[in-house]
This record gives structure tokens, sequence and C-alpha cells, in this order.
């Protein structure tokens, strides 16, 4: 008989939407309701199950309104659509970012938001980095006020900082076509590794190929 969440974590899936209700059920299916979530053991079983899914219809993350943000915060995690500027004369680019901003600026006018886009690394990977970030989190709990407390600098110092590298992209806030969708962090670790990643001009397995070999260079 699967294990009920409880009233706590019944209370938080009014505002998830669906599938990733679904993965968390199915976790404390598994590991039963009392079970450690933003763990080692969760972070890897969520990666096993993202894997399983492969891509996932973005419909389902756009469609549930109880994340959208009108404004992005400094060291939380996003997801939004995004139609680069010079699309034309890039290699590839991610029409969907999913995205921890460090910084932000303006100049000649426009504003520019900066951020780490997890989706150019494979599922493992990102894990990896994810983990390496969670060190300089505001709080050890996972509550609504949670966030990286991230800059460039602090970045520099990460033992897996190569990791980093190909993952910071630069934002042109006016290219931006969609409200931004705010991944609470709790759930972090189920958004992470989900196949939303929507890149044009190239394969995922194309993009992480070249991201390997720039964390590796």
């Amino acid at each position: 008989m699967a294990e009920k969440l409880s009233r706590e974590e019944q209370e938080l899936n009014r505002s998830r939407p669906s599938i990733v209700r679904t993965l968390i059920k199915r976790y404390y299916r598994d590991f039963g309701k009392n079970a450690s979530r933003n763990s080692v053991r969760s972070r890897k079983w969520f990666r096993e199950q993202a894997t399983k899914l492969g891509k996932v219809r973005t419909g389902r993350i756009f469609s549930h309104r109880d994340w959208f943000a009108d404004r992005p915060k400094i060291g939380r995690l996003y997801l939004f659509h995004y139609d680069a500027k010079h699309k034309d004369d890039l290699e590839y680019w991610d029409r969907l970012p999913l995205t921890f901003f460090f910084n932000s600026y303006s100049k000649d006018g426009k504003q520019y938001l900066i951020g780490i886009n997890l989706h150019y690394l494979p599922p493992a990977l990102r894990m990896v980095l994810f983990a390496e970030l969670l060190t300089i989190r505001n709080e050890k709990r996972f509550r609504e006020q949670t966030r990286l407390r991230i800059s460039w600098e602090i970045l520099q110092s990460f033992s897996n900082h190569k990791l980093v590298q190909p993952c910071v992209h630069k934002y042109l806030v006016s290219h931006i076509r969609s409200k931004f969708i705010e991944i609470p962090p709790s759930d972090w670790e189920v958004a992470i590794p989900l196949g939303l990643e929507r890149f044009l001009k190239a394969s995922s397995a194309q993009v992480w190929k070249d991201s390997i070999k720039k964390a590796k260079s």
C-alpha cells in the first residue's frame, strides 16, 4: 500500500504542477512518508526518474500559474521562454533556460540578466553542480526564503567551478517571451534533472558534449 504524504507535503502539493506532484508522490511511495528530501539519496532518485521520463512537455509547467513571477531574484531558480537576439549567429541556444541568476546590469538602455543555465549540462552533471551550489545557500532548510548567496567571485572558488563555465549565459530582458516560472527551493531537486531543455540548431547530446569538453579544458 502506498504511503500517504504528510500534511505539510499535502499543503505544498496544492502549489505544484502535476508532474512535480507525481514524482514526489512516487518518491514517498518508494521510501516511506518520512523519507528525507533534498538529500544525496533523493537527488539521485529524482535524476534517475527524470532520465526515464525523457523530454517533458513544457505546457505542464507553464500552465501552472501558482509558480508565475514577474521579476526574478538573485539566487533563485527560474524557467522562462527566451528568444535569442543574435540567434542566427549562434551555434545553438536554449529556448527554455533553467537558470540561477547571479547578476544584472544595464547598458545602452538595455537590461541584462546573467545566470547559470543548468540545461547546458546533462542531468547527472547538473546534480553534481547543484550539490555544490547548495553549499552557498543562505540557510540549511529549504523554505520559501531559501536562496543561493551567489556571485561570480564565489563561483570561481568552487572545487567544481569548471562545470559552471559552460552554463553561464547572458539574457537580454526585452527578449524574454514569458513570465518567469519560479521553482520553489523545496522542489529544486525535482525540477533540475527534468528534460525541459529546448535547444535550437543542435541536439541536447551535442550541447552536452561541447559543455563537457569546455569543462575539461
